[in-house]
């Protein structure tokens, strides 16, 4: 009897060495692409970590430095601006403040300017 030989699945994955192609039946991998392997391991790991960490730290302090020159400059506004004095809206405990004159009070309607009565609307005057 005649035996049959499946044909290899191989599969191919890009990682950051490059194309790695992996046979499924046997498990082997091998390198497709020319490019060369990162090395993300030793001193140059610890250089690029120091370096985030000090940018992080430097922008840290810009920010901070920043935030306080803000606030001085806000401070500073404040002491130079004259105190706010209270604005009357119209709307107050009834005193009135001195240099204001008090209101005219309201005209009766059936009454004319000068007190006499104004006969209702329709009726001539004799």
């Amino acid at each position: 009897m005649q035996e049959f030989k499946a044909k290899a699945k191989t599969t191919q994955k890009m990682t950051r060495d490059g194309v790695v192609e992996t046979n499924q039946a046997t498990g082997e991998q091998t390198r497709k692409s020319q490019r060369e392997t990162d090395d993300f391991s030793g001193d140059a790991a610890e250089n690029m970590t120091g370096k985030a960490l000090n940018r992080a730290a430097t922008e840290r302090q810009r920010h901070k430095a920043k935030k306080r020159r803000r606030k001085a400059k806000k401070d500073a506004k404040q002491a130079a601006k004259p105190p706010e004095q209270p604005q009357d809206g119209g709307a107050g405990d009834g005193k009135e403040q001195q240099g204001n004159e008090p209101e005219a009070p309201p005209v009766d309607p059936q009454e004319g300017a000068d007190g006499e009565e104004k006969p209702p609307d329709g009726e001539d005057e004799e």
